[in-house]
C-alpha cells in the first residue's frame, strides 16, 4: 500500500486530504508543521502533498530541503496561491504538480495516481546498476 505525507497547516484540509485518500486505499500521514513533515521522512513515502503556508517555515523551503535528500519522492503543492508567478516558483523549485485549492476530490485523486504510476515507471527506468562505471570527462564525473 502506498504511503502518502500530507502537510498543510488548515485541520480542515488537512483532514478531509486525509480521509479522501484513505478511502481511495492509501496509507496517509498528516502533519501541520514542515519539521514533523521532515521527522517523517525517516520512512519515505511515495508522495508528498505540500501546502504552501505552514505556521513554521514556506512550503517552497520544505520542498526544498526534501529535494536535497538522497531518494526522489514526488511531490504535490496543493495551495490557495493562484497568482501566476506562484505556480512558476513552485514548478520551478522542483515540485512536480501543482493544485489550486478549492479543487476536485476526484481530480486530485487523479493526480495523485497519475504521480505514483510516473514515480513507479521512474524507479523502473533509473535503476543504477552496481556495476556502472562513472563517466569521466576531466573534472566532469557523470
Amino acid at each position: 500500500m502506498e504511503q502518502i505525507l500530507v502537510v498543510a497547516d488548515d485541520r480542515e484540509i488537512l483532514l478531509g486530504v486525509q480521509q479522501l485518500l484513505t478511502q481511495a486505499g492509501y496509507n496517509v500521514t498528516a502533519v501541520e508543521t514542515g519539521n514533523k513533515a521532515l521527522l517523517s521522512l525517516s520512512s519515505p513515502p511515495q508522495l508528498i502533498i505540500l501546502d504552501l503556508m505552514l505556521p513554521d517555515m514556506e512550503g517552497l523551503e520544505l520542498c526544498c530541503r526534501i529535494r536535497q535528500l538522497q531518494t526522489y519522492i514526488p511531490i504535490m503543492m496543493l495551495t490557495a496561491r493562484d497568482k501566476l508567478n506562484d505556480k512558476v516558483l513552485g514548478l520551478e523549485i522542483d515540485a512536480d504538480e501543482y493544485v489550486i485549492k478549492p479543487f476536485e476530490p476526484r481530480e486530485l485523486l487523479s493526480r495523485v495516481r497519475a504521480m505514483l504510476r510516473f514515480a513507479e515507471q521512474r524507479q523502473l527506468t533509473h535503476k543504477p546498476d552496481a556495476t556502472e562505471q562513472p563517466l569521466v570527462f576531466g573534472p566532469l564525473k557523470v
